[in-house]
C-alpha cells in the first residue's frame, strides 16, 4: 500500500523511536524538577479557590435541596386538591370527603403538620398530628375570628395559591409557614386551603447540614429575622404571635448578628455565576465568610439560605506549603514511573493496529475507526497506510454489497466462484411514471429520492435473506436461493414483495401529508433456472444470474401496466412462483394468460396478495 500521505493530511515531522526515548528520559527529570517549584504556587492557590467554589456551591444546594422536600409536598398536595375539585372527585358539600382526603394527604405528607380547610359556611375543617402522633380531624366554627376573616379576604385579593408569611400557634408554642389557596366554584369563592409546616422542622434540617459540613447554616426571613437555626429546634418563650420569627440580635449567634454589617470577598467568581454570594463578617476580632443565596419563591419576602465558617488563613497557608511539598515528591515519582511506561506506551499503537485489522476482518467497516497519526515515524507510516487501505475497502464496500461478500465467504472454497445452473425467484420492481414524477426535480432531489426508495426497498430484500443484484435506473432486481441454499426461496421473495408494499403504503401516507405525490409501483417475481456465478471482464466481475427466468420477471412486472392494483403497489407472479409455495399466507388471484415479449406460449399471471 502506498505510504505517501494524502495530500489532504497535514504533514507530520517525525523522529525515531531512539531519539523519542533518549529525549523523553532527560525531559521528564526536567519537567519533574521544574514542577516541584510551580506546584506550590499555582496548585495550591487554585484547588483552595475550586475547591472553596465547588463546596459552596454544593452546600446551597444542599440546602435548597432539603427546603424543597420540605415545601414542595405542600404545594403538591394543594394541587391535587384543586384537581380533585375540578374533576368532580370531591365535593365541598361531603364533609366525609373532605375528612378522608385531608387525613390521607396528611398521612401522604410527613412534613406537613396541619391541613386546614376554611369554608364560606363559617367552619374550620383541620387535620393534624396530635402529640401521640394520631392523625386527628375536627370542624370547628370560625365565625368571629378576624384572623381568619383576614385571610378569607386576602385570599380572594390573590386568587392564586401563596405561601404567607410565618404565624405562631400559642396551643403548640410553635411558629409555622402556611400555603394558602383560594377555592373558586362558578368564579365564586368558595373558601380557602392552607397547608401547615412546622418552621421547628426547616431548622432541624439546617442544623443536620451543619453538622456534617462542620458549620453553621440558618434561613434568614428577610436580612433581619431568623426563620431557622440551631438555637430553634426547640420551643423559645420570645415568640408570640405578633413575632413569630426571632431577630437576628437575639438569636444567640453573635456572627450571625452582625450579618447587616457583611462585606463583599470577591474571589470566589464561579460560585458567584451560580448564585452564590461571599462576604466576610467580623465578629469578636475573627474574621468568618458568609455563604448565601436568596430565595424568591416562598412568599412575598425573599429568604436567604447560608452558612459561616472561620477565615482561617494561618491553617491554609501551612496546608498549601504541606501539599506543595508532598506534590513535588510525587512528580519526582511520577518522572521515573512515566519513563518505565512510556516503552508500553509505544505498543499501544501496534497493539490497536492488530484490533483494527481484526475488526476489517469482519467487513463491519463502518465501526472501525481510523488509526491516529503518531509523531514516531514507523507508528506514523502504518497508521498512514492502514487508514489508505480502510478507505479503499470503504469505497469498495459501497459497489460491493456487504451481504453478498459475506455470504460468498461463507461458501466452501471456490463453490461460490464457479458458474452453475440453478433454480432461483427473481425480483423486480419499477416506479411507475418516474420521468413524470422527476421532471420538476433538481438532479439533487432526484437522487435523493432515489437514494431513500432504494433503502426501503433493500430494507425489505435483506431482512429476507436476498440477493441485491442491481439497480437500474429507477428499478431494483434481486434474487434468492443463491449463493445459499434457500428451499423456501419463493416464499422469502413474495414475503419480501409484500413487505415493499407495505412499506411503500406507509412511505405515501407521510408524502401526501407533506403535499407530496405519492410513489406508485410494478413488482414481477417469477421462479425458474438461471446461471448464477462470476459472470463479466477480468477488471470487472459481477457476482449475478443471468437466464429466461430473469427476462420473464422483468416482463411480469412490465404486464403490471394492464392490471392497474387500488393501492400503491401492483406484484405480479407467475405460475411457477405460485406452485413452489405451500404457505396459506399468501393470495394469488388469477389473471388468466398474457402474451411476452421473447415468449412463444403465453405466460399464466397472478396478482399476489396478502392472504388470511
Amino acid at each position: 500500500m502506498n505510504k505517501v500521505p494524502s495530500s489532504r493530511s497535514p504533514k507530520v515531522t517525525t523522529h525515531s523511536i531512539a531519539t523519542i526515548l533518549a529525549v523523553s528520559f532527560g525531559t521528564l527529570v526536567v519537567i519533574a524538577v521544574s514542577l516541584v517549584l510551580l506546584v506550590g504556587f499555582w496548585t495550591t492557590r487554585n484547588n483552595t479557590v475550586a475547591l472553596t467554589n465547588d463546596r459552596a456551591v454544593l452546600f446551597i444546594n444542599l440546602i435548597e435541596t432539603h427546603l424543597n422536600d420540605i415545601l414542595e409536598p405542600a404545594a403538591y398536595q394543594v394541587s391535587f386538591f384543586q384537581t380533585q375539585l375540578e374533576r368532580g372527585a370531591v365535593s365541598l358539600d361531603d364533609h366525609r370527603q373532605i375528612e378522608e382526603m385531608m387525613k390521607g394527604a396528611l398521612a401522604a405528607a410527613p412534613q406537613v403538620s396541619a391541613f386546614i380547610y376554611w369554608d364560606k359556611e363559617r367552619t374550620q375543617s383541620s387535620a393534624f398530628v396530635d402529640v401521640d402522633g394520631r392523625v386527628r380531624f375536627e370542624r370547628l366554627p370560625w365565625d368571629g375570628d378576624p384572623e381568619v376573616q383576614a385571610r378569607m379576604e386576602d385570599a380572594r385579593a390573590r386568587k392564586s395559591t401563596s405561601w404567607e408569611p410565618p404565624i405562631y400557634d400559642d396551643e403548640t408554642a410553635t411558629s409555622y409557614l402556611n400555603l394558602v389557596h383560594p377555592i373558586y366554584l362558578d368564579t365564586e369563592l368558595a373558601g380557602f386551603f392552607a397547608v401547615i409546616v412546622s418552621i421547628a422542622d426547616l431548622s432541624k434540617v439546617v442544623t443536620d447540614i451543619g453538622t456534617r459540613f462542620d458549620t453553621t447554616a440558618f434561613i434568614l426571613y428577610g436580612e433581619d429575622r431568623v426563620l431557622a437555626h440551631p438555637n430553634l429546634q426547640n420551643p423559645r418563650n420570645d415568640l408570640k404571635k405578633e413575632s413569630p420569627t426571632v431577630p437576628l440580635n437575639r438569636i444567640g449567634d453573635p456572627v450571625l448578628e452582625q450579618f447587616k454589617n457583611r462585606r463583599p470577598l470577591d474571589l470566589f467568581e464561579d460560585a458567584v455565576e451560580a448564585g452564590v454570594s461571599f462576604d466576610v463578617i467580623d465578629s469578636g476580632g475573627v474574621s468568618h465568610a458568609a455563604i448565601h443565596s436568596r430565595v424568591s419563591r416562598y412568599g412575598d419576602v425573599p429568604w436567604v439560605v447560608g452558612t459561616h465558617l472561620p477565615l482561617d488563613e494561618t491553617n491554609t497557608e501551612i496546608r498549601r506549603a504541606i501539599g506543595s511539598g508532598i506534590a513535588g515528591l510525587i512528580v519526582l515519582v511520577l518522572a521515573v514511573a512515566g519513563a518505565i511506561l512510556l516503552g508500553r506506551r509505544l505498543a499501544m499503537p501496534i497493539r490497536r493496529m492488530a484490533e483494527r485489522a481484526a475488526e476489517v476482518g469482519t467487513l463491519e467497516l463502518s465501526s472501525v475507526t481510523p488509526l491516529p497519526r503518531s509523531r514516531i515515524r514507523e507508528l506514523h507510516d502504518q497508521a498512514h497506510a492502514f487508514n489508505n487501505m480502510l478507505n479503499g475497502l470503504r469505497w469498495f464496500e459501497t459497489y460491493v454489497p456487504k451481504s453478498l461478500v459475506k455470504k460468498l465467504i461463507a461458501q466452501e472454497e471456490h463453490a461460490a466462484f464457479t458458474s452453475a445452473e440453478r433454480q432461483a425467484t427473481v425480483l423486480f420492481t419499477d416506479i411507475v411514471g418516474f420521468t413524470a414524477l422527476s421532471e420538476p426535480m433538481s438532479p439533487q432531489d432526484m437522487a435523493a429520492l432515489l437514494n431513500d426508495h432504494f433503502g426501503l426497498l433493500s430494507g425489505c430484500v435483506e431482512k429476507e435473506n436476498g440477493t441485491i443484484d442491481k439497480f437500474i435506473g429507477d428499478a431494483l432486481m434481486a434474487f434468492w436461493n443463491a449463493p445459499e441454499d434457500q428451499p423456501d426461496h419463493a416464499e422469502r421473495a413474495c414475503r419480501a414483495a409484500l413487505a415493499i408494499a407495505v412499506r411503500i403504503a406507509d412511505d405515501n401516507r407521510r408524502r401526501r401529508k407533506q403535499g407530496l405525490a405519492p410513489i406508485h409501483m410494478r413488482i414481477g417475481v417469477h421462479t425458474g433456472p438461471v446461471v448464477v456465478g462470476n459472470i463479466g471482464a477480468p477488471g470487472r466481475i459481477n457476482y449475478t444470474i443471468v437466464g429466461d427466468t430473469v427476462n420473464e420477471a422483468e416482463r411480469l412486472e412490465s404486464l403490471g401496466k394492464e392490471f392497474p392494483d387500488q393501492g400503491d403497489v401492483t406484484i405480479l407472479t407467475s405460475a411457477a412462483t405460485k406452485a413452489a409455495i405451500r404457505s396459506t399466507r399468501f393470495s394469488f388471484e388469477a389473471l388468466g394468460k398474457r402474451d411476452v415479449k421473447g415468449k412463444s406460449e403465453p405466460l399464466e399471471v397472478f396478482r399476489l396478495s396478502a392472504g388470511d
